[in-house]
């Protein structure tokens, strides 16, 4: 899946694969490294709650960046805190680790075929509901993220132009 994410355009958004080497039993990858950065759990608590404006800014480039996999047909398949780096100086966002990851072929996303763990299917939404205040175009957002029916849930594309982003994206 790397190899597919590293094909122009890259986005600044997904963690960057450099190098890498298949030898027996073992595939080794040479990946960027930023600096300072933290998961995004452990950004969270050590900020002990997000403001509007940082929260903003990390959804942006968090649909961003799941929009360049999409693009480039690979589904993550395991968005969750964890899985997010934030540059502690810049605030810049990274999607890492796709070890779960799929291709998404001219059929789609099949929900079936899930494969992160169970207790982060919604998780990102869920970060930024009880991190920030809950004004109420985020909860619109959330709750438009979070729709039972899927044909009821926002597009990226919606997401991106949704009033609380305020056209940051």
């Amino acid at each position: 899946m790397m190899l597919i994410l590293r094909r122009p355009p890259v986005s600044p958004y997904v963690i960057e694969m450099y190098e890498w080497f298949d030898r027996p039993k073992v595939i080794s990858l040479i990946l960027e490294y930023p600096q300072p950065c933290k998961v995004l759990r452990k950004f969270i608590t050590d900020l002990h709650k997000l403001n509007e404006l940082i929260s903003r800014s990390l959804m942006c480039q968090l649909v961003l960046a799941v929009q360049h996999c999409i693009d480039h047909g690979v589904f993550h398949n395991d968005i969750h805190a964890d899985n997010i780096l934030v540059n502690t100086c810049s605030l810049e966002l990274k999607l890492i680790d796709f070890g779960c990851a799929h291709l998404v072929d001219s059929n789609g996303y099949n929900s079936t075929q899930y494969l992160g763990k169970l207790a982060f299917c919604i998780t990102v939404y869920f970060v930024f509901y009880y991190c920030i205040g809950m004004e109420t175009s985020c909860r619109d957002l959330i709750s438009q993220c979070l729709n039972r029916s899927p044909a009821k849930r926002l597009t990226l594309e919606q997401i991106l132009q949704h009033e609380w982003l305020n056209n940051q994206c």
